[in-house]
């Protein structure tokens, strides 16, 4: 499927939710990104995993907070440098295909991903406030 006819099936909730893995949502965000600003990518991010998550019956499997920290790590990554492909994006920055552990668990603690709050509504990293709590102030 190219990128037009993924995104159109996503945005029109036609994509088969099994086949839907860690690399296809990091390709609809890349499009949606490239496509958007930030705020609306967002929006028609979350809206279409919602619809997704819902038409299989499973409107709990949404996580915004885990749907909202790709997009800022992809979109920061965007800025680094063009890429006409997102093979092309993929293949420059492998970081955000890792599963195992996770990219997100660099940022987040393991208690605020699978936090209620945090599937809700999109949380701020922890692990940075927790380093920068432990280090000298420099004053």
């Amino acid at each position: 499927m190219n990128d037009e006819q993924l995104l159109a099936a996503f945005e029109a909730g036609e994509l088969d939710a099994e086949s839907f893995d860690h690399q296809a949502h990091l390709r609809i965000a890349w499009l949606l990104l490239r496509r958007w600003p930030l705020a609306k990518a967002l929006d028609r991010l979350g809206d279409g995993l919602r619809r997704l998550t819902a038409s299989v019956g499973m409107p709990e499997a949404y996580h915004e907070t885990v749907t909202w920290a790709y997009a800022f790590l992809i979109r920061e990554r965007m800025d680094r440098g063009a890429h006409a492909t997102f093979e092309e994006f993929r293949d420059a920055y492998p970081e955000l295909m890792r599963r195992s552990p996770s990219l997100l668990r660099d940022y987040y603690s393991e208690t605020t991903l699978d936090s209620e709050a945090a599937r809700r509504t999109f949380r701020l990293p922890d692990r940075a406030a927790e380093t920068l709590a432990g280090a000298p102030s420099g004053r």
